[in-house]
């Protein structure tokens, strides 16, 4: 943005009135994903209607992100060849955008969230991660996998990018070490779901995984022998896109898989049994912090150094540890509640019985926590009285959110036994642990709102709120919901709630002459009778993990767009490797300045392979064509459906400047057409050629094109960026002639030859240029 004199600016209830379709922006990656303390990362963020620049906020202690990110250049690799079906699904194509984060030397560990806000509205946060090993960025290349050697212990920062790639990194090992690589993906918002392969020297496979239903993969092997491994990592479903990122750490240090208990009361301190890898006699103290009940993450120093951060429950409870034999009722042990309980399901078959003195009318919630804290158990409870009798029963299956909550009405006065086991019998082990709290209902309110909310100047919106209320229905009090934080021209009335209501709405309302401006807004709900306050929560976020405070609602002043683009409906045929045009209108809306027309950074459809130019409308023009160029690759028959933005700038009411776009996927402003046949083709002599570094390879090439293209022709070969050492000066073929050679020039080191070079073709027709390409393979002996 950039601010400049105080420019006449539009009438804003106009504007709005004649607001076009405006493109809300997105963010869907941020790589590296992550960052060791004490350092800067340099980082991109992968954006949607970002435009040049946006604000950018990271939140959470330890963490200092740059203010705004600047657009750059976008890598960007198309992959194989997509074929229909799967070639008609929507697809985004996101633009790179510089920043960089700085990561203090005493951050806490975890994840910290982030977020860009434009003159249009707030994107979705998204997670970094601070880590405490040494990192490594991926320089991403096309082709097959590069192997690439880092040192032990590290934290890998890379991308499955495009489909069908793959990562290959080395390491060196000693016989009898224990290594252990395990991937993040999920906990980043990335779509990867991870295949590992560890290797030897030899390419063999020493262990394998693709992970679990909640979790990442990981596998751990032991050396053999000393010498040179290898981790290659790849997507199950031979996926990848700009946003399949991954964080990938490879050790040998101590590194803890399971612990027992699941975690413990506030301000206490917790013996800990673990399973991993090089952690010294099995066993960790830990003292609880005295923080708000909920998750932390925790790593631990041991002799071999910090292991990695494990999750863990504080509570506010009293805590009991099971003690065997405890498989029946005779052999319960008698708790009192309230209180959580801990226990394992040690062996297959094994059964964990407790008994509880319950009393007629006062229900319990019993609450058994597994997923959410790496336990692979699936929990079935049951209770049953003195006699035997089962009474109720839950299982895993009625879970939400990584917990299995069930209340219990007591019939009678009496001793129960409450019954923990594994859903499946052949499962069970010492990692297979839980934690079940066991309470009467307490009267409570969890309030859950949404990260962001948009309004356009001289309008008012509505910010959709979800109450949770726990606890006895008699019990629950009157709520009144209030927000603090509000920018200057913007204002909420308090809403008041009756006792059951679980939804509301607030009412945000944007004055007229409102400049662009966000904010974070501390939403509360007032109890009626106790004279506290609950804050409200992303309910993304509503589990409360992670460090730093929750994240907050932004409310972004934005402007709307007052322009739009028409077309009529048009279905043509199109050569492959030609130009499609179309003619477009504009319906300025009373805007007079330049506009650009391009490609949208969402589409409708995959593009395989088009591509469009940036088209500058001039001030006070109505009109414009746009070309489209379509791949002399493209599936033959296909129907190529292309959507376009428009941008323009706009002036606030304090004279700052920002851009909005218009977009949309309707049919009629698509440029359509069927993929058919291409008027020029080119052959090669031979498509693979054994080559010598310091030489010179002359490569015969024909040319068949039809009468409509008369003009010369440029043949070139185009070398992947990461190739170095090989060059060819184009060759000029003339109208008359059919044969070119191209003369390529090898120097001392040529490579790395891990992708087919492409030659390609340009001729003109009609002011459009004509595109022909055929791969070339060379190979080192």
């Amino acid at each position: 943005m950039s601010r400049a004199c105080p420019p006449i600016v539009l009438a804003l209830a106009w504007l709005a009135a004649l607001s076009a379709h405006a493109e809300p922006p997105h963010a869907s990656y941020i790589f590296p994903a992550g960052g060791q303390r004490g350092t800067t990362a340099s980082i991109k963020v992968g954006g949607h209607f970002l435009h040049d620049q946006c604000a950018w906020e990271m939140l959470g202690p330890g963490v200092t992100a740059a203010g705004h990110l600047t657009r750059g250049e976008t890598l960007w690799f198309e992959g194989p060849l997509i074929r229909q079906p799967a070639s008609q699904q929507a697809e985004d194509y996101p633009r790179d955008y510089a920043g960089q984060v700085q990561v203090a030397a005493d951050a806490p560990l975890g994840k910290r969230w982030w977020r860009c806000t434009s003159a249009q509205g707030v994107t979705s946060p998204l997670v970094f991660v601070v880590g405490d090993l040494p990192e490594v960025v991926e320089e991403e290349t096309d082709g097959e996998a590069i192997p690439v050697q880092v040192a032990l212990p590290v934290t890998i920062n890379g991308r499955i990018f495009p489909r069908e790639d793959s990562d290959l990194w080395t390491f060196d090992a000693e016989a009898g070490q224990s290594i252990t690589c395990a991937v993040s993906a999920r906990e980043l918002g990335s779509p990867l779901v991870a295949r590992l392969e560890a290797t030897d020297a030899s390419g063999r496979v020493l262990a394998e995984s693709t992970g679990a239903a909640l979790s990442d993969a990981r596998v751990r092997f032991v050396a053999p022998a000393s010498g040179r491994y290898g981790v290659r990592i790849a997507d199950v479903a031979a996926g990848g896109l700009q946003h399949y990122v991954y964080r990938l750490t490879v050790t040998a240090g101590p590194w803890i898989d399971h612990v027992y208990p699941l975690g413990g009361r506030r301000g206490s301190k917790v013996r800990l049994d673990t399973i991993g890898q090089a952690i010294d006699g099995g066993a960790i103290e830990l003292a609880m912090p005295d923080v708000t009940a909920g998750l932390i993450e925790q790593a631990f120093e041991t002799k071999a150094g910090r292991t990695n951060p494990v999750r863990f429950d504080v509570s506010d409870l009293p805590e009991e540890l099971e003690s065997e034999p405890n498989d029946t009722a005779e052999h319960a042990k008698a708790v009192a509640l309230p209180l959580v309980l801990n226990g394992r399901i040690q062996v297959p078959g094994d059964i964990d019985a407790w008994q509880v003195q319950l009393t007629k009318g006062k229900p319990v919630v019993f609450e058994v926590r597994t997923a959410r804290l790496g336990s692979p158990l699936l929990p079935v409870l049951t209770i049953r009285d003195e006699s035997g009798k089962q009474l109720a029963q839950a299982d895993e299956a009625s879970a939400g959110e990584g917990v299995l909550s069930f209340t219990f009405s007591p019939p009678a006065d009496g001793k129960y036994v409450v019954e923990i086991r594994e859903r499946f019998a052949r499962r069970g082990g010492p990692q297979f642990a839980y934690r079940m709290q066991a309470a009467e209902p307490i009267a409570d309110v969890r309030i859950l709102v949404p990260d962001a909310l948009a309004i356009d100047v001289g309008t008012e919106k509505k910010l959709d709120v979800l109450i949770e209320r726990r606890g006895v229905a008699g019990q629950w009090k009157t709520l009144t919901l209030h927000v603090d934080g509000l920018p200057a021209g913007v204002t909420c009335e308090d809403v008041q709630l009756l006792p059951n209501a679980s939804k509301a709405a607030l009412t945000f309302k944007c004055a007229a002459g409102t400049p662009v401006t966000s904010a974070n807004l501390k939403i509360v709900g007032r109890i009626d009778g106790r004279g506290t306050e609950q804050l409200a929560v992303w309910a993304g976020q509503k589990d409360g993990f992670g460090h730093g405070e929750p994240v907050p609602c932004r409310l972004a002043v934005t402007l709307p767009t007052p322009f739009k683009f028409t077309a009529e409906y048009s279905f043509v045929y199109a050569p492959r490797g030609g130009v499609l045009r179309k003619p477009y209108s504009i319906d300025r809306g009373g805007f007079a300045g330049p506009l650009v027309a391009q490609l949208a950074d969402r589409q409708g459809r995959h593009l395989q392979g088009v591509t469009g130019p940036v088209v500058t409308v001039p001030a006070g023009e109505s009109q414009f064509e746009y070309p489209l160029s379509l791949p002399p690759w493209m599936e033959l028959g296909r129907t190529s459906r292309s959507n376009l933005m428009l941008t323009g700038e706009l002036a606030d009411a304090a004279g700052t400047r920002h851009k909005v776009c218009f977009t949309t996927r309707e049919q009629n402003e698509q440029l359509i057409a069927v993929v058919t046949a291409a008027a020029m083709r080119i052959s090669l002599a031979r498509k693979a050629y054994a080559i010598e570094p310091s030489s010179e390879l002359r490569i015969p090439v024909a040319i068949r094109r039809d009468s409509s293209v008369a003009s010369p022709v440029q043949v070139e070969l185009v070398v992947p960026r990461h190739m170095r050492d090989i060059a060819a000066e184009p060759a000029i073929v003339p109208a008359d002639s059919d044969q070119a050679t191209l003369v390529v020039k090898l120097g001392p080191a040529p490579g790395p030859l891990n992708m087919p070079l492409v030659v390609r073709a340009t001729a003109q027709r009609t002011g459009d240029s004509l595109v022909a390409e055929e791969q070339l393979e060379l190979v080192l002996p």
